[in-house]
């Protein structure tokens, strides 16, 4: 049973709108019923309640609660059905209503309405039909079993196991992502799956994995994406490595020790490519929404030992040919061992432990988007503009201040101290929980005198996604702010939402977004937000610790104080 929906309704319904026949003292006494777990009283309240007011979807919801919870099944499964007739929680209703039926033992039922709570966009069905316990006892059953572990395959018949994933997950994405054939045909689609299982005897795991990570790209969005498996054999294996796309080419960022010859050099050739052709055959296998994404992930995937393989640019799966070009245009060959320890956690870290970056002898100090790039959010005050800047890496609570009290405190601070206008920098932000963003939004309709032109600017860039997309939308339809950096790495509306299918057999996951997320006009079609000022990154500006985003608001603010 999904809980989440009592929060929901609780949080609702105590600012449910009242209409002629109810009234606020009783729906706070079926809240508190609730909340206390008196299920006789919430009953006999909800349904007191729905006989004044049965379009109120919310109550048919609570009321299917309060009979789930005293084991009345039939019941509870009836007003699940009448809160999705009048269109409250339909995917989470849906899929209470196949746990009341795997709690009664019909498995059909069972599996008809994890289906329908399918098509409604519930997320993350998998991990939830293996760990809620309303459906410990349909684990033995039959029907039940072929229908989350397709067919029975002994671990010899690879091949075969491998078809069973690829079916299964062709069917489950097409049940759950919201709009699969937004960008692909059906038909398109369907001779995708067809070509992969047609050849599929032929390949190894590198290149099964490579065909399954560019069916998923080709659906293009950039909440769906190829994740590795927890098994060994399908975990995602590569080399400790940081490239970064400048405006003047690819570049090596920062490397192990080992190789700390060869940090800061440019790549001229990937393997058997050169750089241009390598990071165009790459983006087949890159989930984007816009092309500034594939600049932003490709970096991670030419790391990918799977996909550098599967996809032809490299010719081993355990060491990465590169040709380089030193500051002095002197070409050299490098070969990169694959890692040997756990390679996403070391490589996904914002400032990996041991790891070489090419900055480290510059003589200016670090830029302030590198100096806390870790943390999910902080704030300096500048004294030489009487501005603050702020920088959010990521929309989610730290443990020590929730984020809705750091938009509070830094507001405060800019009250006590008279500060005259704010640098918002989302360059880095990979996104997170959106209905946090709020809380930033609240404060700049409190203080109409900061927000007004030429005081509010925010800093943008390829990997302003997810959440902090919907941030970057919140604040242009919001605020005065004036963007600047890079395009933002997705757009105002957006096909999003990590929902996770976990594959039977090899255990990869594959995100299947499922939700559409408007922040701008139903026909505003732009690919990403572009900055009213541009200003991308050199090489020499990494190097040397220059920031050319920073350094245009500067020179925007000293302007206006001139003029």
């Amino acid at each position: 049973m999904n809980k989440l929906i009592l929060f929901l309704l609780l949080a609702v319904l105590s600012f449910s709108t009242l209409s002629a026949q109810t009234d606020i003292a009783s729906i706070n006494a079926a809240n508190e019923y609730v909340s206390k777990e008196q299920w006789d009283n919430a009953i006999t309240a909800f349904t007191d309640l729905i006989a004044r007011d049965k379009y109120n979807g919310q109550f048919y919801l609570s009321l299917a609660e309060s009979y789930y919870n005293k084991k009345e099944y039939k019941k509870s499964i009836e007003n699940y059905m009448k809160g999705i007739e009048v269109g409250s929680f339909a995917n989470v209703a849906a899929y209470n209503i196949a746990c009341c039926y795997s709690l009664m033992g019909d498995a059909e039922n069972t599996i008809k309405w994890i289906k329908t709570a399918e098509k409604y966009k519930y997320s993350n069905m998998e991990d939830a039909l293996r760990k809620d316990s309303d459906f410990k006892n349909m684990l033995t059953n039959v029907k039940f079993k072929e229908y989350i572990t397709p067919g029975n395959y002994s671990g010899s018949q690879k091949i075969e196991r491998w078809k069973a994933d690829i079916t299964y997950l062709k069917e489950r994405m097409e049940d759950t992502h919201y709009r699969i054939f937004d960008v692909l045909t059906k038909e398109q689609w369907d001779n995708e799956y067809s070509s992969l299982l047609n050849k599929i005897d032929g390949l190894d795991d590198e290149h099964i994995m490579t065909e399954l990570a560019k069916i998923i790209a080709s659906v293009g969005d950039g909440h769906t994406i190829l994740f590795p498996s927890d098994k060994s054999d399908y975990k995602f294996q590569g080399y400790l490595i940081k490239f970064y796309k400048f405006k003047d080419g690819l570049y090596i960022k920062g490397i192990t020790p080992e190789y700390a010859q060869y940090t800061g050099m440019k790549v001229t050739k990937i393997g058997q490519m050169t750089t241009e052709d390598a990071l165009k055959k790459i983006a087949e296998v890159v989930p984007h929404d816009n092309i500034f994404g594939i600049d932003w992930k490709s970096v991670s995937y030419l790391t990918y030992n799977f996909c550098l393989y599967g996809l032809g640019i490299n010719n081993s799966k355990d060491a990465l040919k590169l040709e380089l070009e030193d500051e002095n245009g002197k070409k050299v060959n490098a070969e990169i061992k694959k890692a040997e320890t756990d390679f996403l956690s070391s490589f996904h870290s914002s400032n990996p432990e041991g790891f070489v970056f090419a900055n480290e002898k510059s003589s200016n100090p670090l830029p302030l988007y590198l100096k806390n790039a870790s943390d999910n959010y902080w704030f300096e005050f500048l004294p030489d503009i009487n501005f603050v800047y702020m920088q959010v890496n990521a929309i989610q609570n730290k443990k020590e201040e929730k984020l809705k009290d750091f938009y509070n405190r830094v507001f405060r601070f800019i009250d006590s101290n008279n500060v005259e206008g704010i640098i918002i920098d989302l360059r880095l932000n990979g996104g997170g929980n959106n209905q946090l963003n709020k809380y930033l939004v609240n404060n700049f309709i409190r203080h109409e005198k900061l927000n007004q032109k030429g005081k509010v600017f925010t800093i943008i860039g390829r990997n302003t996604f997810s959440a902090a997309m919907n941030l970057t939308s919140d604040l242009e339809n919001n605020t005065q702010t004036i963007f600047i950096g890079e395009p933002t790495g997705s757009r105002p509306n957006f096909i999003g939402e990590i929902n996770f299918i976990e594959l039977p057999y090899s255990g990869l996951k594959v995100s299947a977004s499922s939700r559409y997320w408007q922040k701008a006009a139903s026909e505003d079609n732009r690919k990403w937000v572009f900055p009213e000022i541009y200003t991308p990154l050199s090489f020499s500006d990494y190097k040397n610790n220059v920031d050319p985003a920073m350094n245009a608001i500067y020179e925007y603010i000293n302007y206006m104080k001139v003029k």
